[in-house]
């Protein structure tokens, strides 16, 4: 449930900032398969369910979006995002923080 609310959250805010073309990056694969395979929410539960619908109707909005389930290894930029976004505050960076673009390398290399 937390992923799924961290995906809808990060895909209204891309909206709510007039970005159009954007990828979701998760190393969920739980959650991806259960957006992207809607055939699960039968499974799930009511409140899982509703909010899976909502994900799919902010996904079908007329923009370019992708919805991709990536290895934790070459994740390590979005795990240490999601450490300052769980403070529940928005930020926007000019300049990445240092942690962040040491992960940024890190993943460059478990990619490379």
């Amino acid at each position: 449930m937390a992923e799924l609310l961290a995906i809808k959250h990060g895909i209204e805010l891309a909206w709510s900032l007039g970005y159009r073309k954007v990828v979701c990056e998760s190393d969920c694969l739980e959650a991806v398969e259960a957006i992207t395979h809607f055939t699960l929410a039968s499974m799930a539960s009511p409140s899982v369910r509703d909010l899976l619908i909502d994900i799919r109707l902010l996904l079908s909005r007329t923009w370019q979006t992708q919805l991709l389930c990536i290895p934790r290894e070459a994740n390590t930029v979005a795990d240490r995002l999601a450490t300052f976004g769980s403070h529940n505050v928005t930020r926007e960076f000019i300049v990445p923080p240092p942690s962040v673009m040491e992960a940024f390398l890190h993943d460059l290399l478990a990619l490379g």
